[in-house]
């Protein structure tokens, strides 16, 4: 009988480390130092890493205070002021005033007709509240009484350039007299309508910048060049073949390189500017509900907040940075514009005031998500530790398989190391950020079979 020594058999492993000092969406993992995400909610994305994005503070009155929403009176489009009285128009095209004394919005006209409301003035520089749409066009005068200044039929859109309401019918631009908002008579120098000299669908938006006003047919954008008399004013197409635009939902806003209109399409988000239209917020899934939609928006402080309805029916957020021209979402709010500077909305019954700095509405949470990462080691490895970069407090949740380890938090002069000792092929890594933290960067140490990449 011949016997045999057994000798242990001993598998060679390596440690290495994966450093990653970026984080954005849909990106490829480890380019550049960047961690790749497949959710950002709430949470604002940039070249500092990752924080809470904006919140709310309750809107107040004159009086100091805050303004309760009923929802048995419809949901609102926009909300405005009337010189002290605030009110809405709903999507019933109805328009209500609050009673302060009773915190109640009491019903002051309906219209007979889809309507947009817009701020005017007169000659001489009083601003006056009006209605512009189906119905005509009206102004709230007094206390009480709706004026009809223009029986004219239009599409409820509107913007106001130069003095003038800016319209549109099913096929023509539709212009008031400088200072008029009721007189769109045609004239060579003072209000009238432009037909437009291509079939690109109907109008669907307006926007206007310092220089022009633009509007946004189904397939199609034209450029009103509209500085002086009506004689001068000079139309051109925009080169766009990115799909059908959605309504209402351009918006003009500053930057630092110029002015620029965001707005939305069937396919996604698209920037128009002086170089020309660009598609915008790639790495974003938007589920957009095509029939039917009709976006809201209003901006603040650089960047854009805006509703929309997703094809579940449901009501949903998403905010655009202006300069960056990156997106995360956001939380649900109705009603959104821009009113006397602020971004106004209803979130959870209440008005609020959509700002930076501000903390996120009840129960909403500020979350980023990898649903599937390797750290960029293919196969089965050991996921050692972590090492978080930042500040404030942040809950980081792993899991691999059936196995979930979650970790509270407090980076000690601006880093924290956790022990989190898993196996796996695939990890679900999830970070959960407080009002004042901040994610700067993530460091991991994983160990592997040697041979494994």
């Amino acid at each position: 009988m011949t016997c045999f020594e057994k000798s242990v058999l001993r598998l060679k492993t390596k440690s290495l480390q994966r450093k990653y000092d970026t984080f954005a969406l849909a990106e490829r993992q480890g380019e550049n130092g960047v961690f790749s995400l497949d959710l950002a909610n709430n949470c604002e994305l940039s070249k500092d890493g990752a924080r809470v994005g904006v919140g709310v503070s309750a809107f107040t009155l004159a009086s100091g205070q805050s303004v309760p929403f009923d929802w048995s009176l419809s949901t609102p489009k926009a909300f405005f002021y009337h010189g002290e009285k605030f009110g809405f128009l709903s999507d019933e095209n109805k328009v209500y005033f609050y009673d302060e004394s009773t915190r109640k919005f009491l019903l002051a006209h309906t219209f007979d007709g889809e309507m947009t409301a817009v701020e005017a003035q007169d000659r001489n520089g009083e601003y006056h509240l009006c209605f512009v749409g189906e119905a005509g066009v009206y102004f709230y005068e007094g206390e009480t009484e709706m004026v009809l200044l223009s029986q004219n039929s239009f599409l409820p859109l509107a913007c106001v350039f130069q003095g003038r309401i800016f319209t549109a019918s099913a096929n023509a631009i539709a212009f008031s007299a400088p200072f008029q908002a009721g007189d769109f008579a045609q004239s060579i120098d003072d209000g009238g309508n432009i037909v437009f000299p291509a079939n690109t669908g109907e109008v669907v938006s307006v926007a206007a910048t310092s220089t022009a006003v633009f509007f946004f047919c189904q397939y199609g954008i034209w450029k009103l060049t509209a500085a002086g008399s009506a004689r001068d004013f000079r139309l051109e197409s925009v080169g766009f073949t990115g799909g059908e635009i959605l309504r209402g939902s351009a918006c003009a806003v500053a930057s630092s390189k110029g002015e620029k209109i965001f707005f939305f399409t069937e396919s996604g988000v698209f920037r128009l500017d002086d170089s020309g239209v660009e598609s915008i917020c790639r790495n974003l899934a938007l589920p957009l509900k095509r029939e039917g939609q009709v976006c809201e928006h209003a901006p603040l402080d650089g960047q854009v907040f805006y509703s929309y309805r997703a094809l579940d029916q449901s009501v949903r957020g998403v905010v655009i940075d202006v300069e960056t021209e990156k997106a995360y979402h956001a939380f649900t709010a109705e009603g959104v514009c821009k009113l006397r500077g602020d971004a106004v909305a209803v979130v959870d019954g209440l008005v609020y005031v959509i700002k930076k700095g501000a903390p996120l509405p009840t129960w909403r949470i500020a979350e980023l998500i990898a649903e599937k990462t390797d750290f960029q080691l293919s196969g089965r490895k050991t996921l050692k530790s972590l090492r978080v970069l930042g500040e404030g407090q942040i809950t980081l949740s792993l899991r691999c398989g059936r196995k979930t380890k979650t970790f509270t938090l407090q980076p000690q002069n601006g880093e924290i190391k956790v022990d989190v000792k898993m196996k796996g092929e695939y990890f679900r890594v999830r970070f959960v950020l407080t009002e004042n933290a901040r994610l700067r960067g993530l460091e991991a140490e994983l160990c592997a079979l040697v041979g494994v990449e």
